[in-house]
């Protein structure tokens, strides 16, 4: 939840991960219904704002040839279902910050399944695709997160492979912030402290497992 003046904000997600560079890759996903899987390139640009409900479509060829890259399942001639992958630098809004992803790791964002497509398993069976393609060019480890409360999404991640590498509780008051990293269930230490490295940037300072910040004009 984010205050309406800018002035506070709460928000609470779930981290997942996965190391794709195992030898050991979860089994494969299939669908309840015929699907195609494959990264969309630049002359997907229309169907994918279509699925989007953008009207830019030139925006998103551009986005398409950058860094960033999109996935999706087709039927037909149509997007049913598509995730956002990112390398590098990428903004986490819901926590007010800018990630920095080490070589090798990716991070999963803005997924969505249109609605007359959805409990046909497409959105989990992507993330399986994702985990498998991204294996075969030489990924280590790729992340995805979702809202505490989003149950279908959760669901979805465990059964596509990923498991739980830390609960993340976010709080700003005015300027001070305070992001909470704890232990998702069964989390080796190694894979939380990544976790906590990957949402701590670099003017912020780590006591335990609480990240603390100074936001200067953070409330407008």
């Amino acid at each position: 939840m984010v205050s309406a003046n800018g002035f506070w904000v709460f928000q609470q997600g779930v981290l997942w991960a996965v190391d794709v560079g195992d030898s050991d890759l979860p089994p494969p996903v299939e669908p309840r219904m015929a699907a195609r899987f494959a990264e969309c390139g630049p002359e997907d640009g229309r169907a994918l704002a279509q699925a989007m409900g953008r009207d830019d479509v030139q925006g998103i060829e551009r986005q398409l040839r950058g860094a960033r890259r999109c996935f999706a399942a087709w039927v037909g001639e149509e997007i049913a279902s598509y995730c956002w992958l990112s390398v590098g630098e990428e903004e986490v809004g819901e926590m007010e910050r800018t990630i920095n992803l080490p070589a090798g790791e990716g991070y999963i964002w803005n997924c969505a399944t249109l609605p007359r497509f959805r409990r046909q398993r497409l959105y989990t069976a992507l993330l399986n695709f994702m985990i498998r393609r991204l294996a075969d060019e030489a990924f280590r480890r790729v992340w995805v997160g979702a809202n505490r409360e989003n149950r279908p999404s959760l669901s979805a991640f465990d059964t596509a492979g990923f498991r739980p590498a830390a609960v993340m509780t976010y709080a700003r008051l005015f300027w001070l912030s305070v992001l909470y990293v704890s232990a998702g269930s069964g989390a080796p230490d190694d894979l939380v402290d990544a976790a906590r490295n990957l949402f701590r940037m670099a003017e912020e300072g780590q006591l335990g497992p609480f990240i603390v910040g100074w936001r200067h004009g953070a409330s407008g």
